[in-house]
């Protein structure tokens, strides 16, 4: 079927409307999960650390059990050593509840004791320690010299009992923002608290005592939303009907799409180093430029207004535009969170550049400092995209998801047709790369790879279409600074996909690249010099990519290609002409490296089998309407089947749980020892600063391996020499590798610490005064 419309036109209204209904669906989010792994969970939130003569010790536990969990009875019990101090049976009250509990210490031995409690299956110790004696005098605790800043309260803790581990709760506008704990009689803190803009009210609750102050916070400057949004897509459209309106409707709209993100990745760049980054300068010199091309090309721009064009409408096209669009914009609504172990790293170096009006040298959190990053191109795109449309937090997140995929269909679709491929097989070929695990899973949750993947695709394919070699250049860099391997990747896979390789061509473009690649750069390499990792054997691009891993990133694909090419490879019926052997060489090679040298090219093997399944595959498939209808349902099946399997990447409530924990129970100054696995989590989520984590580039790999020196061999010293305040690991488990880790035969304590936290699954231990020896 065939419709003559006005192609940008409706196509821009179209991208408009699933950026608007993925912002305003986000407080919908996480509604109906899919998959939930959850357990009980139970923490320390006052406790009794020293006991005189006669003295009854006290402990408060809080208890959480998820929707999903029945439990009517819990059986509490304490006791030090094999000596029982404590038993009851009682009935849960809700799925969030308290209880408090006293005990009396005669049984216990002079000195220190650790004191266990048992509930749901979970234990918790602490450390008591009892002296002889009668207690001394102890006064009123006071809260002194409050004082609000724009993102802080500092106040003045006083006469602290030093004898009873008890949090000040710092709430903002009735709700809890989190907790302190001092540990010493007089202790001053400064704490990151979160206010909105107007008026704001702060309390501080401890002892039975609040104190209450107001702070009025300034509304950040924004374009209010949707008006930003409208001119974002008003801009693609001047630059597709201006700049590009003699091309193609697939290569004009990827090309205005590409030089829209690409115009926000140098203003944020250029502005910042000439130091007038902020919200002004970045919407105003978008603007600014968007009317210039819109006053020099207003004749081709009305022009093309004035145009309809014929669109063809087949059921492959359909599911490839529906999916590519719809997925980022529901899927969420069915999964548990937006969180994965490596995401919000991204959003997070992204939001910073927002809240400092500058791109940051510095990040307090990760590895307790390290320099922010040698490839920002993505925190670049989505700050400024997020001054632009007024959007932040959740609603950009999901606007970028929308944008990274739609830029993504567009770019795949343009480099169909530079290959001279029909649109039913660009459909297919479209939809069959991104039923790569690696691809699905960043259009899901990554939308930092979907972009340089899309700035890739778009560079490749204006190279195939002999477009000039600086032009390409130009694009190869900006995916060069989004994701840098991309960049050396380029070559080979122009050689695989192309079906004639021009090499002189190819040279110049690199060539071009690695120009503007050093310009962009520049920066960067003056601040932090060349980029180095932290133990890459292990966490670099490096690491071992095993067949298991190969083959479940690519089974759905090799299940299409087994259905519908493989016979016909056999029996001569088809992949007979040089395009198509080469394609299968390709794959072959691009599986080779990508076992036994770099496991980056994952999305290049499945992209490269994805095409060859889409120029073999049976003419007739497609020429008729039920066999093609036949196929498109098939690839729906499969889709579903796949997004199924995307909502495990989730970081489940088996994580968030103790995540919140330390967001809400620990000081903001804390410095949280975690498997580095968790790393990205205590920094991005929680807002803690951790010895290590997933990122690897410029991290200091000293930290990185003190942190396992200390969840292997429960090295001590560690915690002194860092300061560290909170241990967070896996019951049994340490993640030695980023694919892979280090089984313990055992469960993974440290009782010279305060276990505080226990889901059966995660572990957290509290530092406090002494114990860090």
């Amino acid at each position: 079927m065939s419709l003559k419309i006005r192609q940008i036109p409706i196509a821009a209204l179209i991208l408009f409307i699933i950026v608007l209904v993925a912002a305003l669906l986000v407080p919908v989010w996480h509604s109906f999960p899919i998959v939930a792994f959850s357990s009980t969970s139970v923490f320390l939130e006052e406790y009794t650390s020293k006991a005189y003569n006669g003295e009854e010790a006290c402990v408060k536990m809080n208890f959480h059990i998820p929707e999903n969990i029945l439990a009517e009875t819990v059986v509490l019990r304490i006791l030090s050593e094999d000596t029982p101090l404590f038993f009851e049976e009682f009935d849960a009250v809700g799925k969030d509840f308290e209880k408090t509990v006293c005990f009396s210490t005669a049984a216990l031995q002079t000195g220190d004791n650790r004191i266990e409690v048992l509930a749901f299956g979970k234990n918790l110790f602490f450390h008591l320690e009892k002296i002889d004696g009668a207690k001394p005098f102890v006064k009123d605790v006071l809260v002194e010299n409050v004082s609000l800043d724009e993102d802080l309260v500092n106040f003045s803790v006083k006469d602290f009992d030093t004898g009873f581990v008890r949090p000040v709760e710092i709430m903002v506008n009735g709700e809890l923002d989190h907790t302190v704990y001092p540990i010493g009689e007089e202790q001053f803190f400064s704490e990151k608290i979160k206010m909105e803009s107007g008026q704001n009210i702060v309390s501080l609750f401890i002892g039975g005592k609040t104190v209450e102050k107001s702070f009025e916070k300034q509304a950040t400057p924004a374009i209010p939303f949707p008006l930003g949004l409208i001119l974002l897509v008003f801009g693609m459209i001047v630059f597709a009907c201006g700049l590009f309106s003699e091309r193609g409707f697939f290569e004009k709209t990827a090309l205005s799409m590409a030089v829209s993100f690409a115009l926000i990745i140098l203003l944020v760049f250029s502005l910042n180093y000439l130091g007038v980054l902020n919200f002004y300068s970045v919407a105003g010199c978008f603007t600014a430029i968007v009317l210039a091309v819109l006053l020099l090309f207003r004749k081709n721009i009305k022009k093309e207004f004035l145009k309809k064009k014929a669109v063809e409408i087949t059921p492959l096209i359909a599911v490839a535009v529906c999916l590519f669009l719809l997925v980022p914009v529901v899927f969420h609504v069915f999964s548990f969170t937006e969180v994965t172990y490596w995401n919000k790293f991204y959003e997070r170096q992204s939001a910073m550049i927002v809240a400092q009006d500058s791109v940051p040298v510095w990040d307090e959190l990760a590895y307790f400092g390290r320099t922010y990053s040698f490839a920002p191109g993505y925190f670049f795109l989505e700050s400024g995209v997020s001054w632009i449309t007024g959007l932040e937090d959740q609603e950009i997140y999901a606007a970028m998801l929308v944008l990274s995929n739609a830029f993504l269909l567009v770019s795949l679709f343009f480099l169909g047709k530079s290959l001279k491929i029909e649109n039913k097989r660009i459909a297919l070929f479209s939809l069959l790369a991104a039923m790569s695990g690696f691809l699905l899973s960043a259009m899901c949750y990554s939308p930092r790879h979907v972009f340089s993947f899309s700035f890739f695709i778009i560079a490749l394919a204006l190279l195939c279409s002999k477009r000039k070699s600086i032009v390409v250049g130009f694009f190869l860099a900006i995916t060069a600074v989004i994701q840098f391997p991309l960049l050396i990747f380029f070559p080979l896979f122009y050689a695989i996909i192309a079906k004639k390789v021009d090499w002189k061509k190819l040279a110049k473009t690199f060539g071009f690249a690695l120009i503007f690649t050093l310009i962009l750069m520049i920066p960067n390499l003056l601040l932090y010099g060349l980029p180095f990792q932290a133990s890459p054997e292990e966490w670099g691009y490096l690491i071992d990519y095993s067949a298991y891993y190969w083959f479940i990133d690519i089974v759905a694909i090799l299940a299409f290609f087994l259905l519908f090419a493989v016979v016909d490879i056999v029996k001569r019926r088809t992949c007979t002409d040089f395009y198509s052997k080469k394609l299968l060489a390709g794959f072959i090679l691009g599986s080779l490296i990508q076992l036994f040298i770099i496991y980056r090219w994952n999305i290049l093997t499945t992209t490269t089998l994805a095409l060859l399944i889409a120029v073999t595959f049976p003419k007739d498939a497609l020429k008729n309407p039920i066999p093609e209808r036949l196929t498109a349902f098939l690839l729906i099946a499969a889709f579903g089947f796949l997004l199924f399997g995307m909502s495990y990447l989730n970081v489940h409530e088996i994580v968030t749980t103790p995540v919140s924990f330390i967001e809400q129970r620990t000081s903001t100054d804390s410095r949280v020892l975690a498997d580095p696995m968790f790393g990205h989590d205590i920094t991005s989520v929680a807002g803690r600063g951790a010895l290590a984590d997933l990122r690897v580039e410029y991290a200091d790999e000293e930290k990185l391996l003190d942190a396992y020196n200390f969840l292997e061999t429960k090295n001590y010293s560690v915690l002194e020499k860092y300061g560290i305040t909170h241990v967070f690991n896996q019951v049994d488990y340490i993640h030695r590798q980023a694919i892979g880790g280090k089984p313990k035969y055992g469960i993974i304590e440290f009782y010279p610490l305060d276990k505080v936290y226990s889901n059966g699954f995660i572990f957290v231990h509290r530092v406090m005064p002494g114990e860090k020896n």
